[in-house]
């Protein structure tokens, strides 16, 4: 099952400490010891102008800059300073957000104009200060009235002349923040974008001839390193079978996914090094990870654990259509033959052995999906008016083909108040998490789109649902809800049965808390906090360490 949300980017938190130390005989008899603070990963935020839009983006790490600097379209780049890839004391959530007009939205706490124009809010983990001290400095924010084009910079001159010149060229007004946020003005020595390789990885495209795949080696051992419980993990999820747990990490040093047992922790392996991953997904035996670079329109498959590259596809839209833009997921199928992603309003399949794809599905919303591998069953969420609802759910039986059953979505929930989606294992349940009024997950029998119960969680307005998760039977639901009230954010847990029996909302205290899906008992699930990952008891929504 995987539902659509874009997770964010987590790097793993070092902490060092380092004094100088006497011999014995110079130390003083009682003098205090002051310890040193710890140290943060810092790393740069980028700000580049899209030329194609005409918009200034921001991006961080090796993976994205260096693909944007080798396109020809993204310009003037820039560090605006250096942040943090995980929740700190005093930190909040910068996110970026897709609009259906293909412009962003870059903000803290609620997003411009209530959030109604966003498509989906992409994979970007950048935490920047929201108070001075220890050497930080001030950004300073102005942007269209809409909330586009957003300029950060330390400089207000420079902010002040942007907006003189708009108002002079455009007769357009910028809005204008002074100390919208903080960062450090230093950090590590950016890694340079490396020239083009003399030995590139074969690439093959969506439809062309076949390639000749590498043979992939099953290792049964796991390799040596970082335990799962001291894992910070961003875009978390869990292999259909149960066994593995995946998502971003700093695992060796390098941005990457990292995989590692759920019921030792031990660590298994990783791929997809400094490839600006943003969805991945493992193969039901272990032995493959997929993942795709959307700006780079490249699906990757890597042989595990060692992590090596196997095959490399070109994800083309097909003629007459749209340009890739960042997936909602990457999903094996149960056999493991064939990996599923979308090409903006495509479905497609991708043939593990023969490294080709072809459409299966056209005119879908594939920024709001739901797969069953083990059922073959496609869920789609999507605004329509004609309904009383002002939306519908479209299921999709990929092996039988033909058309797809269709019903009201929830009432009075748009588009834009919906933010997560799942169907279960055996294709029988459906869950939809959103809420524009107040908060809820409501759940549908999937062959009849009859609505079985609504799950209250929470009387508030601007709550995003980062997961819905349902049990493979269908029988039992998961989800995380996020509450923003001004600059602060805290995250609610739901587990309930389907039946909307049982509920319990539980506080996190947690701005970051992301779930995976059910292990195949039902019994489990695994989450990404920032005290490391815990597995979470589906019943009572208590959590251990793996």
């Amino acid at each position: 099952m995987h539902r659509m949300i874009l997770p964010l980017v987590v790097v793993s938190l070092f902490l060092c400490s380092c004094g100088k130390k006497n011999k014995p005989a110079d130390a003083p008899e009682s003098s205090p010891v002051t310890p040193t603070p710890p140290k943060v990963e810092r790393y740069a935020l980028y700000r580049f102008w899209d030329s194609r839009l005409n918009e200034h983006v921001y991006s961080y790490g090796d993976g994205e800059p260096a693909d944007w600097r080798r396109s020809g379209v993204f310009h003037n780049e820039t560090i605006v300073g250096y942040v943090s890839t995980e929740p700190l004391p005093d930190t909040d959530r910068l996110y970026r957000a897709y609009r259906r007009n293909r412009l962003h939205y870059f903000y803290l706490g609620l997003p411009p104009n209530k959030g109604a124009d966003i498509e989906r809010i992409e994979a970007f983990g950048v935490y920047v200060w929201t108070k001075p001290g220890d050497g930080r400095i001030p950004i300073h924010f102005c942007s269209l009235p809409d909330g586009t084009d957003p300029l950060f910079d330390k400089s207000l001159a420079h902010i002040q002349k942007a907006t003189a010149d708009t108002l002079r060229v455009q007769s357009i007004q910028r809005k204008v923040v002074e100390n919208y946020f903080y960062v450090y003005p230093a950090g590590p020595t950016p890694t340079p974008t490396p020239a083009a390789t003399t030995t590139p990885t074969p690439v093959t495209t969506v439809n062309p001839a076949t390639t000749t795949p590498t043979p992939v080696t099953k290792v049964d051992s796991p390799a040596a390193g970082p335990h799962l419980a001291d894992q910070r993990l961003a875009g978390i999820e869990l292999s259909s079978n149960g066994k593995w747990v995946l998502g971003r990490s700093n695992v060796g040093g390098r941005l990457a996914v990292g995989a590692w047992e759920l019921g030792s922790g031990k660590y298994y392996g990783s791929f997809g090094a400094n490839t600006g991953i943003e969805r991945f997904a493992v193969s039901p035996d272990g032995t493959l990870g997929a993942s795709v670079a959307a700006e780079a329109q490249l699906l990757h498959l890597w042989n595990l654990p060692g992590g090596g590259n196997r095959t490399t596809v070109e994800l083309r839209p097909a003629p007459g259509g749209k340009k890739l833009q960042f997936p909602p997921f990457v999903q094996f199928s149960a056999d493991g033959k064939t990996v599923y992603t979308a090409v903006e309003d495509s479905f497609i399949g991708v043939s593990v052995e023969k490294g080709t794809g072809k459409v299966l599905l056209a005119g879908v919303n594939t920024s709001c999906l739901a797969y069953s591998p083990t059922k073959n069953v496609l869920a789609e969420y999507r605004t329509n008016f004609k309904n009383p609802s002002g939306s519908e759910v479209r299921v999709f039986d990929l092996t039988a083909g033909g058309q797809p059953k269709t019903f009201p979505g929830p009432a009075g929930l748009s588009f834009s108040g919906v933010s997560a989606i799942d169907i279960s294992a055996n294709g029988d349940t459906l869950a939809i998490g959103g809420g524009e009024t107040e908060a809820a997950v409501t759940i549908f029998d999937a062959a009849s789109g009859q609505r079985k119960a609504t799950i209250p969680v929470a009387r508030e307005k601007n709550v995003q649902f980062s997961d819905v998760r349902l049990s493979p039977d269908g029988r039992r639901v998961a989800a995380a809800a996020r509450i923003s009230k001004g600059a602060a954010s805290s995250t609610l847990l739901l587990v309930a049965e389907t039946s909307g029996k049982n509920a319990k909302v539980i506080p996190t205290g947690l701005d970051f808390f992301e779930i995976t899906d059910f292990t195949p008992d039902g019994k489990f699930f695994a989450a990404s906090q920032p005290r490391g990952v815990k597995v979470i008891d589906a019943e009572t929504g208590s959590e251990r360490t793996p």
